[in-house]
């Protein structure tokens, strides 16, 4: 396995070397809504900060986009529905139905809180491949806190069982169940009560990740390097989400304690925290489209490089702006923002 992964990195590296990305993208997120029905303490785009001045894509612009994307590379393995709340689209199962006809491996984050009985059927019977809840605590008075809305754990425990019972009754074994929790000041001493409970849920893979806090001295800084404001303000939050520096011994005695609460439990957990800038494979492999037809070059990054509704989505990819972020990342341009990112969250403290 070693020698393994030091060939990939080397391909990996390869790939990345240059401004333009030598493959089509291997993974697609296409962003359906902007929208929410809660309020969480560590997002800030149910507040709509950055909002456009642009009118949704209609679902039929969606559905020729899958198709575009599947039609220009045949080999882009996942596609990602994502929002907002997915589950506040209306076509999100047509996208679903269509994504798998084109032989997509489908996934969608949510949190759980719009999935009643009927909503259940729906999602199991698309044919969704993978459902990621998203779970702040392992009990609904920190959770509900965190996530602003009374009743929003119960639901996703609800939504969690409304799964289970839809897969069994059609003879389903899909979509598979994770979790994903994000860590901050207001959860992270509660992560290791979370494996027992995924156990009794049902549910073994399991991931956390740091939360992204961006300071507006890094908002401005990446924007004078692209000239243009480009980093948006959703990832603006109070840095006393962040863990204090003198509670970091604490924080890593806490990180162990669920580790091994995740291996007695049977869950199989990946922790992403990183201490540096982690090589990208985002901007060489990766099609982000928002829900205005955008196509941006990360999440962190909303340069907008071009919109599908006036240009063909493969067109796009290898433009100048698209180039342009590759060429600022190697140059080293980008660290203060890229260690800030939301794939690869480093750990701070305040």
């Amino acid at each position: 396995m070693p020698k393994v992964s030091r060939i990939l990195e080397k391909g990996f590296q390869f790939l990345t070397k240059g401004e333009k990305a030598l493959t089509p993208p291997f993974y697609a997120v296409i962003e359906v809504n902007d929208r929410c029905c809660l309020r969480c303490k560590q997002c800030n785009l149910w507040k709509r900060v950055d909002k456009l001045n642009q009118e949704y894509l209609t679902e039929s612009e969606i559905v020729k986009l899958i198709r575009d994307i599947r039609k220009w590379n045949p080999l882009t393995k996942t596609l990602m529905f994502c929002g907002g709340e997915p589950f506040l689209e209306k076509g999100i199962f047509r996208y679903i139905q269509v994504a798998k006809r084109l032989k997509f491996f489908t996934t969608i984050t949510t949190n759980g809180f719009l999935i009643d009985e009927d909503m259940a059927y729906d999602i199991v019977d698309s044919g969704l491949d993978e459902l990621c809840f998203s779970l702040d605590a392992p009990e609904a008075k920190i959770h509900d806190n965190i996530r602003g809305v009374k009743g929003s754990f119960d639901r996703l425990i609800k939504a969690n069982e409304l799964i289970n019972k839809a897969k069994r009754e059609l003879n389903r074994k899909t979509p598979s169940i994770r979790v994903n929790t994000v860590i901050s000041n207001l959860n992270y001493k509660y992560l290791p009560l979370i494996p027992s409970l995924l156990r009794k849920m049902g549910i073994k893979e399991y991931a956390a990740q740091y939360i992204t806090v961006v300071s507006p001295e890094i908002k401005e800084a990446t924007d004078r390097v692209f000239r243009r404001a480009v980093c948006p303000k959703q990832w603006i939050l109070p840095k006393e989400l962040l863990i204090p520096k003198e509670e970091e011994n604490e924080f890593w005695k806490t990180i162990s304690m669920l580790e091994k609460r995740a291996k007695e439990n049977n869950i199989n957990l990946s922790l992403r925290l990183y201490n540096k800038m982690q090589p990208c494979s985002i901007l060489w492999g990766s099609l982000l489209v928002d829900s205005y037809g955008n196509v941006l070059p990360c999440t962190m990054l909303r340069d907008i490089a071009g919109n599908i509704r006036g240009r063909n989505v493969k067109s796009i990819w290898n433009n100048e702006k698209m180039k342009n972020a590759r060429k600022l990342f190697n140059q080293g341009k980008l660290n203060p923002i890229c260690t800030r990112c939301c794939i690869y969250p480093n750990v701070m403290f305040r």
